[in-house]
């Protein structure tokens, strides 16, 4: 939080497994809460070794929180803040205002809110107002190598600003990059605000960051009339967001969205639409259904995707074609090597890993019993409007065409490896979101042979693109997999679509490439490393 400021000086806690207790804090601030004990689980993997614990003065944020609350439980309310920070060095002088203290060493932070409420019953509840925390990385012992987590791939990052300290004692500012986490306090807000916040304020391409506050003020939610999370004494048939607010509140923050209900969609396999948005760093946020079995009723969540794990080794993509299996598919979505989706979840924590398989729709979603995805709201930069998963489809039907009829040709080595690969439905297709400058300066890093340049015609076409395209990169499986390499790019226009020409291409990249090159790399996966 950029602008909360101390009540008093901060208190710096050496992170000593022996003399400093996770347990007792999480007990102390946030108990029985289980995002309070996912970051504090973070912060001990990456060896945490300075606490700065704070009392925070209420900004306008939270002197709404505070309001909002009264007017939700209809009488006073304490609200107590406290804000912690980590860091994983400890500081010589063990001072918090210690310059070893800096934005090299920062974990992450973490901003909690403590209600005091008039019921008696519901006295206290304490959420995790927000918190941000670097992605993850490994530390060996005696070393200040910081090691990336091996296939885990974050890519809805951005900086983020914090502070500590305040006006009276000289305030020590932070960037920090990370994802934005958020918990509802089931009380003002409810977790589509938390997936909201989570979304919005991670996208990439903005600055802006919304609050609850924003959200309720712009739907005009009065909370004398609607009673949002749960109360003791007040109804709950009306205590969530509905899917058109969820919009509007995005598109009004100067996002654009593009959504899909996958109940109405059931020949669409939820991950494979999903994955070229996340490969694009687009937030989601995903909706899933199930049955509670100790209410025995139907359940609703959301949670905000941000990345994904890789597989190279996984056994799915080629064994389902071999052995049979539902979908048949007439190529391998890059999906098929994901075994997680990397998600904030606002009852469970931060950077949580979710089983792609755990949400699959294996019989119609409308007769599904299991936890299964209902619909995706994914968060993309203006003027896109046509989902990568259609972009997809529309790549690998001209590569087909073109490359069986022969009118293009990948050279006599890799042709009839390519044609076998189509006829047995063993070609691999990624999708991913550019703009043109950079698509054009991946073309003259990778595709063009080392010691050449781009010819005059070539560099024409190229700065005639739109100026947001989908590129699908084909691939054969080992080539993909080995060498997270691939054949060629399909460039599918990403701000139009022609109904009457809907199988329209923008161009596919042959001429250029000499073999095979390097996958297209996102800028959040530089703290990453491939297997």
């Amino acid at each position: 939080m950029e602008n909360g400021k101390s009540k008093a000086t901060p208190t710096t806690t050496k992170c000593d497994q022996s003399n400093c207790s996770f347990f007792d804090t999480a007990d102390r601030l946030s108990p029985n809460n289980p995002p309070m004990h996912r970051f504090l689980t973070l912060m001990r993997k990456m060896n945490a070794q300075c606490c700065v614990e704070e009392e925070l003065e209420l900004n306008a944020e939270l002197i709404y929180e505070k309001s909002a609350a009264e007017t939700r439980c209809g009488g006073t309310v304490d609200l107590r803040v406290t804000r912690l920070t980590f860091f994983s060095v400890w500081p010589t002088s063990g001072n918090w205002n210690d310059s070893e203290l800096n934005d090299e060493t920062i974990l992450g932070y973490t901003v909690i809110t403590t209600f005091t409420l008039p019921d008696p019953n519901e006295r206290k509840r304490s959420k995790l107002h927000e918190a941000v925390v670097r992605i993850p990385f490994l530390k060996k012992d005696g070393s200040s190598d910081k090691e990336p987590l091996m296939n885990y791939y974050f890519h809805t990052v951005r900086e983020f600003k914090t502070s500590l300290g305040n006006d009276s004692i000289t305030a020590k500012n932070f960037k920090i990059i990370g994802s934005f986490f958020a918990q509802q306090n089931d009380l003002t807000n409810v977790c589509a605000h938390a997936c909201l916040r989570m979304a919005v304020n991670s996208a990439p391409w903005t600055t802006t960051k919304i609050t609850n506050k924003d959200i309720n003020e712009h739907l005009g939610i009065d909370l004398t009339k609607r009673k949002l999370g749960h109360y003791s004494g007040t109804p709950t048939l009306d205590n969530g967001l509905s899917l058109i607010e969820i919009k509007t509140v995005a598109k009004h923050f100067g996002v654009n969205v593009l959504e899909l209900n996958f109940t109405q969609n059931p020949g669409i396999d939820y991950d494979h639409y999903l994955y070229p948005f996340i490969e694009s760093r687009c937030p989601i946020i995903l909706g899933v259904q199930g049955w509670n079995l100790n209410s025995n009723n139907s359940l609703s969540h959301v949670v905000t995707i941000i990345g994904h794990t890789m597989n190279s080794d996984r056994w799915a993509p080629k064994a389902h074609k071999m052995y049979g299996g539902y979908p048949i598919t007439e190529y391998i979505n890059a999906a098929s090597y994901t075994d997680h989706f990397i998600i904030n979840d606002d009852n469970f924590g931060i950077y949580s890993t979710l089983p792609v398989e755990n949400l699959r729709n294996l019989v119609v979603p409308a007769k599904n019993p299991n936890l299964h995805a209902t619909m995706a709201i994914v968060i993309v930069p203006d003027k896109v409007i046509l989902p990568g998963y259609d972009a997809e489809q529309i790549a690998i039907k001209n590569f087909k065409f073109l490359i069986v009829t022969g009118r293009l040709q990948l050279g006599p080595k890799w042709n009839p490896r390519v044609i076998k690969a189509i006829n047995s439905a063993d070609i691999v297709a990624r999708t991913i979101l550019q703009k043109r400058e950079e698509y054009i300066s991946y073309v003259e890093k990778f595709i063009v042979p080392t010691g050449s340049q781009l010819q005059v015609a070539e560099r024409t076409r190229l700065n005639q693109y739109p100026d947001l395209i989908w590129i699908t990169e084909i691939s054969l499986p080992d080539i993909y997999t080995g060498n997270k390499h691939k054949l060629a790019d399909v460039i599918v226009d990403a701000t139009s679509y022609d109904k009457n020409n809907p199988f329209k291409i923008v161009d596919v990249i042959f001429p250029l490439i000499q073999g095979h090159v390097d996958l297209i790399r996102n800028v959040g996966e530089s703290e990453t490393s491939d297997w």
